[in-house]
């Protein structure tokens, strides 16, 4: 594998195909406003939250690919949770979808880079290394969706793959 498909390869199985772990996707399906705004205290990030976490940076990524400035400039890493936005099914509806969105123009992106685009700094570190780190990021927040889901009885106790 060239290190485009490895990207692809991961970026894919972090989001919407099955691999070791179910992708963020899976942990996603079926979920509705009300158990996205549980938390199982009040320090504890919420289903919604962290999925504003994951589409904030990649949000932020395609606007330096396209060279825009995003805004408003991420200044604290607890903004990006964007707490207490959003309530409705609909509102959430319409996270899921620029969710699905920004996963595709993203892989559109990468569909055509060379090699040597991806050892680009954008800002500083390589684009590379960044969409390696995107979809890591992915996987460890949907281990914690699932968790959530899981307390809430909203995820299966035996999961066919």
């Amino acid at each position: 594998m060239n290190r485009k498909a490895i990207i692809l390869h991961l970026w894919d199985t972090s989001y919407d195909v099955e691999g070791w772990h179910p992708p963020l996707k899976d942990a996603l399906e079926n979920m509705h406003a009300e158990g996205a705004l549980w938390r199982p205290h009040q320090d504890a990030h919420n289903v919604w939250e962290l999925l504003n976490h994951l589409i904030c940076y990649k949000d932020r990524f395609v606007s330096r690919l396209e060279g825009i400035v995003f805004e408003p400039a991420i200044t604290d890493n607890e903004q990006t949770f964007q707490r207490g936005i959003g309530t409705t099914e609909s509102e959430w509806q319409a996270r899921l979808s620029h969710l699905a969105y920004i996963q595709a123009v993203i892989r559109e992106k990468v569909l055509t880079f060379s090699d040597a685009d991806l050892d680009k700094p954008l800002p500083e570190a390589p684009i590379g290394g960044q969409l390696l780190s995107l979809a890591s990021h992915d996987s460890y927040h949907t281990g914690q969706i699932m968790f959530l889901r899981k307390l809430q009885g909203l995820w299966p106790q035996k999961r066919d793959v």
